[in-house]
């Protein structure tokens, strides 16, 4: 009999969730009396969980009180309270103790104590066969080849390999599992289940997950589960093309013609936030190229899509004739898949218009990088039947996709609607307002010293805010800051506080209004904020490594690269201290900042221009709305005011 099965509540359990949520994993049969127990050792041998008696009684304590709070008594399930929802419910704690008097810091020190009680109670999952054992068996059944299952998964051969056997998990191709069930003739979510759920891992501070979703993730996250497509794991010869593509778009002096304004900047890797794959954007002298990894994210869905199977709905075509750029010069099929995506995304997003100009620029007559490569024509023979007449081709097919991409750009329209997210902020009248609420709630709930990691991250986190309400940069420009008393350095404490001085090429675009750089002395509030950090935090969270950045992380991250999860960090945090928000990244972390200032200074588009780092016309364009709105509340003044005349 197991500790689940030996206490029974009294009562019913009213927690009704799906099953990857906390709530669901114990829901079923852990009980706060069991959980109290658990806490207290008597039942505990997992040796994550510190035992110490002083801190069983401080977690026991806070326990008990957070049950009060939430009308629970110990025969009770533990339900969504510990589940989906415990921000809401620790909020609701924190006030509640506020009420009753106790001290700040106390309750500082009972919230982090309830973060301990909830992961304790995500790790009693019920015991079921590993990942692993059901993967290796399915496959065992199935008598299908690794090499088979690789090609109509879109799983690469040696993950497959490594699955089976238990050497390394899903991760981010948990997307494409539901292709891997088909393929194996598995009932759907069959593997799924049988995956660690995300919800039983570690989901205190440190490593909580984001719950919040709108309508454009939860339609991205439906289609992706669907059917993914993109191509995975690329043959060394199309890495080759690749590298030789890089090479051309990126050098001073190309070799071949080259449009103006076709080069593409490249930036050393220290202010780049890391892109995967690496060797789509990696320069042979360590430079990163950002448009070369975007370029290469819509390349791979064409070619995924070329060998996708007819029956649902890609091209067919046999992978031996896929993995080649050369395929990038198939009008026919690209107007196909053009076509495609936008039935499956219900609508021509402004996305396949960024594809069809990309492509278009590599078929230019004079200046494209595919028309001026002959040899490619041996890749894909059935396009062309002369390799002297592959040029001609890709003229022809450079006419035909300008044609049609003229034809399609009146309907193009973004997917993404970048404020819904943020509607709860733009409607409460003082968006900038509700931002400062946020942070303070940050400090209110900063770790107490005995858990120095948490702390020092919340202390990361704080310091991230503060700095984008002082100037919001690019997450990945403010992931790639440098910290020191160098000439050369980004951050600096001087006598007087803090300064920020970035050189031109740091920024996206060349020709905007920081072309120049910045170099700007900062606000006196953000002070307290990256002094604890620096002084504190960033120490923690280095653990005696060194690091010239100022955004640090910990364990395994690689210390001379920029943080790869502040964007996933903010968007939690936006999501975590704003209510009722479902969170956002840095694109509208600046977008609403451009939006408060437009709304309260009508036609001040410089001011956003230095602020975003962008040029006045395309702020100009990019937020006109706010203008017209202005203007037609002008109108009216205008016109009641002729009315009382």
């Amino acid at each position: 009999m197991t500790m689940f099965e030996r206490d029974m509540p009294a009562r019913d359990a009213t927690a009704t969730t799906n099953d990857d949520t906390p709530a669901a994993t114990v829901a079923a049969r852990l009980t706060y009396r069991v959980l109290l127990d658990d806490l207290r050792g008597q039942s505990a041998s997992d040796p994550r969980i510190d035992v110490d008696s002083a801190q069983v009684r401080n977690t026991r304590t806070a326990l008990r009180r957070f049950m009060r709070s939430v009308g629970r008594i110990e025969a009770d399930f533990v339900g969504e309270e510990m589940g989906d929802g415990f921000a809401a419910a620790l909020e609701s704690y924190r006030a509640w103790e506020s009420d009753q008097g106790t001290a700040s810091s106390t309750v500082r020190s009972r919230c982090s104590c309830l973060r301990k009680a909830r992961r304790r109670a995500a790790l009693h999952t019920v015991s079921r066969p590993s990942f692993a054992t059901v993967l290796d068996h399915a496959i065992t059944a199935s008598g299908r080849p690794l090499t088979w299952l690789a090609e109509r998964s879109g799983i690469g051969e040696v993950s497959l390999g490594q699955w089976r056997r238990g050497l390394a998990s899903p991760g981010g191709l948990r997307t494409r599992i539901p292709a891997l069930e088909d393929c194996l003739g598995l009932r759907t979510g069959t593997l799924l289940q049988a995956l660690p759920s995300r919800a039983s891992r570690d989901v205190g501070y440190v490593a909580a997950e984001r719950t919040g979703t709108t309508a454009f993730r939860a339609n991205v996250k439906s289609r992706l589960a669907e059917s993914p497509y993109a191509l995975v794991e690329p043959t060394d010869a199309l890495i080759a093309e690749w590298g030789q593509l890089l090479e051309f778009k990126t050098a001073e002096l190309p070799a071949l013609n080259r449009e103006w304004r076709a080069m593409w900047r490249a930036k050393p890797a220290r202010m780049c936030k890391p892109h995967k794959p690496a060797w789509a954007c990696t320069l042979s002298d360590g430079r990163v190229c950002s448009s070369a990894h975007a370029t290469w994210v819509q390349v791979r869905q064409y070619l995924g899509w070329l060998q996708l199977p007819r029956e649902k709905g890609g091209a067919g075509l046999a992978v031996a004739h896929v993995h080649t750029l050369a395929r990038l010069a198939d009008a026919e099929r690209i107007e196909q898949f053009i076509r495609w995506r936008a039935e499956r995304a219900g609508r021509l997003n402004t996305g396949a218009l960024t594809f069809l100009n990309t492509v278009s620029s590599l078929l230019h007559p004079r200046g494209g990088w595919i028309t001026q490569s002959g040899w490619l024509q041996g890749a894909a023979a059935d396009l062309c039947g002369s390799p002297r007449g592959w040029a001609a081709h890709c003229t022809r097919t450079f006419e035909r996709l300008r044609g049609f991409t003229r034809t399609v750009a009146e309907s193009a329209r973004p997917t993404r609607d970048v404020e819904e997210s943020l509607r709860p902020l733009l409607d409460s009248g003082n968006p900038i307002r509700a931002l400062f609420e946020m942070l303070e709630r940050m400090e209110r709930d900063t770790p107490p010293r005995t858990q120095p990691a948490a702390r020092a991250m919340h202390q990361r986190d704080i310091a991230l805010v503060t700095l984008l309400l002082a100037n919001p940069l690019r997450i990945g420009q403010m992931a790639a800051l440098e910290f020191g008393a160098g000439s050369d350095q980004n951050l600096v404490r001087t006598a007087q506080g803090w300064r920020l001085r970035c050189e031109g090429q740091r920024y996206k675009n060349g020709s905007t209004t920081m072309a120049q750089g910045l170099n700007v002395d900062l606000d006196a509030s953000v002070t307290p904020a990256l002094d604890h950090y620096a002084r504190e935090g960033r120490d923690v969270l280095l653990a005696g490594r060194s690091s010239h950045l100022f955004f640090v992380g910990r364990w395994r991250w690689d210390p001379t690269r920029p943080c790869e999860n502040l964007e996933d960090r903010l968007q939690l945090l936006t999501e975590r201290y704003i209510p009722g928000c479902a969170g956002f990244r840095g694109h509208g972390w600046r977008h609403l900042l451009a939006t408060a200032w437009l709304m309260e200074h009508p036609e001040d588009y410089g001011t956003v221009a230095d602020l975003l780092g962008d040029r006045v016309e395309t702020v100009a364009k990019a937020y006109r709305h706010i203008e017209r709105s202005h203007s037609v509340q002008r109108f009216n003044a205008w016109t009641m005011a002729r009315r009382k005349r």
